[in-house]
């Protein structure tokens, strides 16, 4: 949620029902690549952040920031900024 609270923790496979029952959730947070189902998903319910191990596949967002592992780590390691789409 917004105070960054986890609302829950469910295999990949449901997620999109885990988003259905939480209106309110701030991001989605999982141990899987990013597609553009998911990024679906989270524009529909208007979810500010989907960070997932990587891209599935190149996806198009309307609002919501995709970050991956990569994005997360400090600059030191490896400058990577926030990405709209799964262009790599």
């Amino acid at each position: 949620d917004g105070d960054l609270q986890v609302l829950g923790k469910v295999p990949v496979s449901e997620v999109g029902e885990m988003v259905e029952n939480f209106p309110g959730a701030f991001a989605i947070v999982f141990d899987g690549k990013i597609n553009q189902l998911i990024v679906d998903m989270a524009n529909k319910r208007k979810i500010s952040y989907v960070v997932g191990m990587g891209f599935k596949e190149r996806v198009r967002s309307l609002g919501t920031r995709l970050l991956t592992v990569r994005d997360l780590k400090p600059e030191s390691e490896e400058p990577a900024g926030p990405r709209q789409n799964g262009g790599e």
